[in-house]
């Protein structure tokens, strides 16, 4: 993940996939189940696809993602840091 500061948005991304681990979301569906814009749940997706807290595919008509089904160690520590993130934001 870049950068060394997680945004509230990023978490709520983030949080809305912990919600539904098995389920595979477009980003419109992400950014209307996190309550944040379009553009900026594609942003975070991209991010955390990166950091491997994602599983990704791409499908017509674009990309869909879930979290990782087997993530490594650096996305585990990514997500747990998330996850304090979201307990400092309250969310």
């Amino acid at each position: 993940m870049d950068g060394p500061t997680l945004s509230p948005h990023q978490v709520k991304v983030f949080l809305a996939f912990k919600a539904h681990p098995l389920a595979w979301y477009t980003n419109l569906e992400i950014a209307a189940l996190s309550g944040v814009a379009h553009r900026t749940a594609r942003l975070h997706t991209a991010r955390l696809a990166t950091a491997g807290v994602l599983d990704q595919e791409q499908v017509f008509p674009g990309y869909r993602f879930r979290l990782a089904a087997k993530p490594t160690k650096p996305a585990q520590d990514c997500a747990k840091r998330l996850e304090r993130a979201a307990q400092v934001f309250g969310l």
